[in-house]
């Protein structure tokens, strides 16, 4: 009988199941491939945005103080969870020689909040509340023991900011600033502009064996994730769950399978023959990422 040498490209080519077996029994197969799912990106039919805050919330319209963040470090994890801190100092305008401040106030500020999202399609909200302690001073100079108490409410809109209105009070511990010692803030406008703003999406290493498949990767561009899943007469299930700063994204895929070429390899004497793979063709996601309900349809995998 005569032997058949193959090579360690040639055994990969034989994990992947492309050799047929004799009818009276189903060999094992395995296969891996690099993937994307697009759900029609921003602006497409079936693209969903996912957002993040990475800022404050900056009045839009009043007058009475002139807000300065120096310097901030604000975040969102994949439960929607969002934990900062910033550097903030108040202006009070006065009406003295040149124009001078009545005063300033001078904070560092922690903030914590979350986003969420509600109807469908749902729309994404900002609930964030912000606590600081710090001084006053006054246009003599003088320092008075200062804090701040404010919470933002707002809604995504469709230039990529977060709209809404800002409410709490700043305790100046003097009124020789504006008159009292709290400066009440109620219903002001406000916007946060300093977000990320990604269209859901998922790009994957998939290693598949038999009916089985396993997967790594990232959602919507900053989540990442590690998830498992089965097909079954043409169809596939996945769960995908977010790890590390991803923690608490939680996503299912539901689609058709389809069969594609993940590149070509050499066999003996036969070249350019294709390795195929069974990967997830079409898409449907559910679930929730970055705390925001997701339900996006039409997707489409590509080997990348």
């Amino acid at each position: 009988m005569r032997k058949l040498k193959v090579g360690l490209s040639a055994l990969s080519f034989i994990a992947g199941g492309l050799f047929a077996a004799s009818a009276a029994s189903t060999p094992n197969t395995g296969s891996s491939a690099a993937i994307d799912i697009d759900f029609g990106g921003v602006g497409g039919t079936n693209g969903q945005q996912i957002y993040r805050v990475f800022g404050l919330p900056v009045a839009t319209s009043n007058t009475t103080q002139v807000v300065d963040v120096g310097g901030s470090i604000v975040d969102t994890d994949g439960a929607g969870k969002i934990e900062g801190v910033a550097f903030v100092t108040i202006t009070y305008p006065g009406t003295g020689t040149n124009g001078a401040a009545a005063g300033t106030a001078t904070f560092i500020v922690d903030t914590t909040g979350n986003i969420t999202s509600k109807g469908n399609p749902g729309v994404a909200t900002v609930s964030m509340n912000m606590k600081g302690n710090g001084y006053s001073q006054d246009a003599n100079n003088v320092f008075s023991g200062a804090s701040l108490s404010l919470k933002f409410t707002g809604t995504a809109t469709a230039d990529n900011t977060f709209a809404g209105t800002l409410n709490g009070s700043v305790k100046l511990g003097s009124k020789t600033i504006t008159g009292n010692t709290t400066d009440s803030l109620k219903a002001v406008p406000a916007v946060i502009t300093d977000i990320g703003a990604s269209s859901f999406s998922v790009s994957a290493q998939i290693v598949e064996f038999n009916t089985k498949f396993w997967a790594g990767g990232e959602m919507a561009d900053f989540v990442p994730f590690s998830g498992s899943g089965t097909t079954k007469g043409g169809n596939y299930t996945a769960n995908l769950k977010g790890i590390g700063s991803g923690k608490g994204s939680s996503v299912k895929l539901t689609g058709a399978t389809t069969v594609a070429t993940n590149g070509f390899i050499t066999v003996g004497t036969n070249e350019n023959v294709p390795v195929i793979i069974t990967i997830p063709g079409t898409a449907t996601a559910t679930g929730k990422v970055a705390g925001q309900k997701l339900n996006a349809t039409g997707g489409v995998a590509v080997i990348d």
